[in-house]
């Protein structure tokens, strides 16, 4: 559960570092992230510190203010339920939906627990910072505690594109998490806790803005503390040991210039030109502004160690690149070179994102290219 940290594209490091061959290449000036997309393996790493999904606009909707969480005891199953909630976008609407939709709740934070059969419901749509749209389902009542109104509630947040009427989406603890809080009115919630496992389940409905949908929650939430993001929220120095290196074969493509459009064609893109795969290496700090990365792992071509050297724009980025210049790509393209980047501060020790890049450039020489980006984590190994 890391912050998403962004980088520019190959055409702005190889101005900024020199070397390879690659300046045709494709990479758009825009950011990527060093987020790994698609099915990594899972991480056995038993994490007990996350953050919501969706950012501050997340963080603020749950009145959590730094948006990060610590899980502090076992869960306990729990359960909630929106019927015909209706459908309110919270940043561009001054008030919130006419009328509300039924709910109930049912959770424990031992050694409460907290219920209701008459509460109200309604969803929230809202974009977060990178451009990704996300659900909060919000299922709430009021209670009195020691003469003070309090209220209950339950939240869970999922990516709008996982709605489908009658569909089942599984909390994640990454982009999909439940959160029950409670307390008297007040900048943040007395008690909290956080599903990282669970189901929602929708039933018909539209997530139109007024349109009005029903769902099922049942999640195992766990008591937990509103926490300071780690490092201060600007990472952590990179830690010198062992590492396994887990990479997402599923490569993202990215063209430009005269090979604009052909990104189907890069799809199955492999790593065999360049041999690293899943495996152990070993991290080092040999001078200030070096990264050395030892191990087959990282692939023949790089050499063994890598050595990566830090750039200053983005600030906390390291670069390796290699040129190649293999005379096979497909649509007649050249494989001229590689690269690996490196989080040079993360949000936890434990897990650095890192990406491997193939860049190829059109074989006729025109201004054109594109990148395979393969995304990949280094976790510590006990």
């Amino acid at each position: 559960m890391t912050e998403k940290n962004s980088f520019v594209g190959l055409a702005l490091i190889l101005a900024l570092v020199g070397g390879c061959a690659t300046d045709r290449s494709s990479m758009p000036v825009e950011e990527i992230t060093f987020t790994p997309r698609g099915p990594l393996d899972p991480d056995p790493t038993d994490r007990t510190v996350g953050r919501l999904p969706g950012g501050s606009a997340g963080a603020m909707l749950l009145s959590l203010e730094s948006g990060w969480f610590e899980l502090t005891g076992p869960a306990e199953p729990g359960t909630a339920s929106l019927t015909d909630a209706p459908m309110w976008d919270p940043f561009n609407s001054e008030m919130p939906p006419f009328g509300v939709g039924g709910g109930t709740l049912d959770v424990t934070v031992s050694p409460e627990h907290y219920t209701a059969s008459d509460g109200d419901a309604f969803v929230a749509r809202f974009t977060d910072d990178e451009g990704t749209e996300y659900l909060v389902l919000s299922v709430f009542s009021e209670t009195l505690v020691g003469g003070e109104h309090w209220q209950n509630n339950v939240a869970v947040i999922v990516p709008l594109s996982d709605f489908a009427p009658d569909g089942t989406v599984a909390l994640d603890g990454m982009d999909r998490i439940a959160v029950f809080a409670a307390g008297p009115d007040g900048p943040e919630p007395t008690v909290v806790a956080v599903a990282i496992t669970g189901t929602v389940t929708f039933g018909e409905g539209s997530t139109e803005i007024d349109g009005h949908l029903s769902a099922t929650v049942a999640a195992d939430f766990a008591p937990a503390t509103i926490a300071e993001a780690p490092g201060g929220g600007e990472g952590v120095p990179l830690v010198p040991g062992s590492y396994d290196l887990v990479i997402n074969l599923v490569p993202e493509v990215f063209c430009g210039g005269t090979m604009s459009g052909h990104e189907d064609s890069f799809a199955g893109t492999t790593l065999d030109e360049v041999g690293a795969a899943d495996g152990e290496v070993t991290l080092s700090l040999p001078t200030e502004g070096t990264v050395e990365l030892a191990g087959a792992a990282m692939g023949a071509a790089f050499g063994d160690p890598v050595s990566l050297d830090a750039i200053a724009n983005p600030p906390d980025t390291y670069v390796a690149l290699t040129d190649l210049g293999v005379a096979t790509g497909p649509d007649s393209t050249v494989l001229a070179g590689a690269y690996w980047l490196i989080e040079g501060r993360p949000m936890a020790p434990e897990l650095i994102h890192a990406a491997l890049g193939l860049a190829y450039v059109a074989g006729d020489g025109s201004e054109g290219g594109c990148d395979a980006l393969f995304y990949a984590e280094l976790r510590a190994r006990p």
